[in-house]
């Protein structure tokens, strides 16, 4: 493919790949490598619909052996490259591994199956399925690779980087991509307006032998296909991430990484299908169609923002909130429940109230169901990914609490994706009477917020805050500045992590 992904570091070109994740990602990094075994398939167009079926009905199966920690985690993906290209496979299966000895061992049993379907399904559906599994599941090649580095975002969309190294450059290939390729992807990954969602570094251990096509696959990881192309800011990303190169020093090793191996082939590929054990939905979540753009709030855009054991709902429009409540919330995979803590509502208000919803997850929305406790109404919600989910990749994620000088009062501060909103509480009543939030952008230890919603702090809108910022085990301080109106107010603020 041409020019699938042109990334545009200020004048220097770098091919390369993604990811770090939270202990529930599909494929966090580990200290010892996923071991994944990738199924590339042929299947004829008059088989799709069966072979979907197929997967399908393998897919609770392989949930089992999930949760039983036989597996790590299971993608469907399809290939949707835009230039029609001789390919020999339209599918591909990712099945990944703790090890290579659950490789071996981790196989589904009679017992998963049951666990997954019951036994009456079982019997009555179970033969002609393997009959239908044998006849689409068409597998022309089957590799095996390790995870060695990345950033990891579950997304939607992924170019695979297909790459060879030149002889004797396998080690030396692995050090630039950790050490020099990995903290500039890194730097695009953190930025609010880049497209880069993620990164992953495998490597290919069978097939073996030293004419193999490629011996490295390198995913960069996106929400949206239309991310695919698009242009990135005018950010200098390699000298955000090496400082102290000089832009010849940095040219000098860009050219030298490339000359370590020869691009393959890309292919773009789909998340059609996927199983991991989830245990949080942690993220900034934009309701249904009403999207929020960081940077660009739409006229409506309800957010939900869940994060370590607490939520917040806003209901908000043109910058203006008009509601919004909080407290403590557990997912279990399955279900999640939400207790409200704090609202600045005095009327109607959900406050002490409890709620229940089945939660079905997907790379970049979830539904939510359930029954209104009052009336038995139905819920249906559909939440998209609002902006980048950056899981805990900085540190400063997270749930913050200041107390104010009304002993009263306290303060609470979300900080993710991109995302900071914070809202002034009574303790003792839980009624919220100021909020403001924003986006942010951090480049250790710099970090900026722009206010740009408020619920009774209209002042606040538009203002900036520079500042430094550090976190130490359960602290988090920060120094510098609010600007507003062509005035700079110093600040100087202490927050500790925040449980209801």
């Amino acid at each position: 493919m041409k020019n699938i992904i042109p990334l545009l570091m200020a004048g220097l070109v770098v091919s390369c790949t993604t990811t770090q994740k939270s202990v529930s990602d599909p494929q966090s990094q580990q200290k010892t490598p996923n071991v994944v075994v990738v199924d590339y398939k042929n299947i004829a167009q008059d088989h799709e619909e069966d072979y979907l079926k197929v997967e399908k009905f393998w897919k609770p199966v392989h949930q089992e052996r999930i949760n039983d920690g036989r597996m790590t985690a299971w993608l469907l993906l399809k290939v949707v490259n835009d230039e029609k290209e001789d390919i020999p496979y339209n599918y591909i299966t990712l099945n990944v591994y703790p090890d290579m000895e659950k490789v071996t061992n981790g196989g589904a049993t009679n017992e998963d199956w049951i666990n997954a379907h019951g036994a009456q399904k079982i019997e009555d559906e179970g033969p002609a399925m393997r009959a239908l599994t044998q006849k689409v599941n068409n597998i022309i090649r089957r590799d095996h690779s390790t995870t060695v580095s990345g950033i990891y975002s579950l997304t939607k969309y992924r170019i695979a980087n297909f790459m060879k190294t030149a002889p004797g450059q396998r080690d030396a290939f692995v050090e630039s991509r950790q050490g020099f390729i990995q903290p500039i992807f890194s730097r695009m990954i953190h930025d609010i307006n880049a497209p880069m969602s993620g990164w992953i570094l495998n490597e290919l251990v069978t097939p073996d032998g030293t004419e193999k096509e490629y011996d490295f696959v390198s995913f960069d990881l996106f929400k949206d296909k239309a991310d695919i192309g698009r242009a990135y800011s005018n950010k200098n990303y390699t000298k955000l991430a090496h400082p102290n190169l000089s832009n010849e020093e940095a040219q000098a090793v860009s050219n030298k990484n490339r000359a370590m191996r020869k691009m393959v082939k890309r292919e773009i590929w789909e998340v059609m299908d996927y199983a991991f054990k989830e245990t949080n939905i942690n993220g900034v979540w934009s309701f249904s169609d009403n999207k929020y753009k960081p940077s660009k709030l739409s006229n409506s855009a309800p957010l939900k923002i869940i994060r370590d054991g607490s939520f917040m709902v806003l209901h908000m429009e043109n910058g203006l909130i008009n509601h919004v409540h909080a407290g403590s919330t557990e997912y279990d995979g399955a279900k999640m429940t939400e207790k409200v803590n704090a609202s600045s509502k005095s009327e109607n208000n959900p406050l002490g109230k409890g709620f229940t919803f089945n939660v079905q997850p997907s790379p970049n929305a979830f539904l939510q169901s359930g029954k209104n406790p009052e009336n038995g109404t139905d819920w249906n919600e559909k939440w998209m990914r609002a902006t980048k989910n950056t899981f805990n990749r900085t540190g400063i994620e997270g749930v913050w609490g200041r107390e104010l000088d009304d002993p009263d009062r306290i303060m609470v501060k979300f900080i993710l994706d991109h995302t900071w909103v914070w809202i002034i509480m009574n303790k003792k009543t839980g009624l919220i009477t100021n909020s403001l939030g924003g986006t942010f952008e951090y480049n250790a230890p710099e970090y900026i917020e722009k206010a740009e919603f408020h619920f009774n702090v209209p002042n606040g809108i538009g203002g900036m805050l520079q500042s430094e910022l550090t976190v130490q085990g359960e602290e988090l301080s920060l120094t510098g500045s609010i600007n507003r109106n062509g005035e700079k107010n110093p600040l100087e603020e202490t927050w500790k992590r925040f449980e209801w």
